[in-house]
């Protein structure tokens, strides 16, 4: 079975051209000589998000027959398919979804926001690989 891989990084298209535009902001406020406050919250924007374009966090998911990696950064988790009892995932209208899995020794792992992709195509992969979730 093929395996089903997610992956989002801090150089996305979109941060880019954010950023861009941002600091294109900053620029013409300073030019047209806007007040410190307005160039330091604009600025203090700039700086945020060079630094996320920089440090280029990495976050994501495998799924394959040897089981389930979630990472995020450093952070790096691995589990057996067969350790896995379910999965709950519960849609929030405003922000990403939230997933929990569910182990056979009874401990539960929460994946971070930024390894989870769209709700319907992880039920579906979840599906193909045999692994029961409850949609609530």
């Amino acid at each position: 079975m093929t395996p089903y891989e997610y992956h989002v990084t801090g150089r996305d298209p979109f941060y880019l051209i954010v950023t861009l535009f941002v600091i294109a902001c900053v620029a013409g406020a300073a030019y047209m000589g806007a007040p410190w406050w307005v160039l330091a919250i604009w600025g203090l924007c700039a700086v945020l998000l060079v630094w996320h374009v920089y440090v280029n966090p990495k976050a994501g998911m495998t799924l394959s027959e040897r089981g389930l990696r979630v990472y995020q950064g450093q952070d790096t988790r691995f589990f057996k398919l067969e350790e896995i009892e379910h999965v709950r995932i519960r849609i929030e209208s405003e922000g990403p979804d939230f997933v929990r899995l569910y182990l056979r020794d009874g401990t539960a792992f929460t994946m971070p926001s930024d390894s989870v992709p769209g709700s319907g195509k992880l039920r579906k992969q979840l599906a193909l690989f045999g692994i029961s979730h409850d949609p609530a």
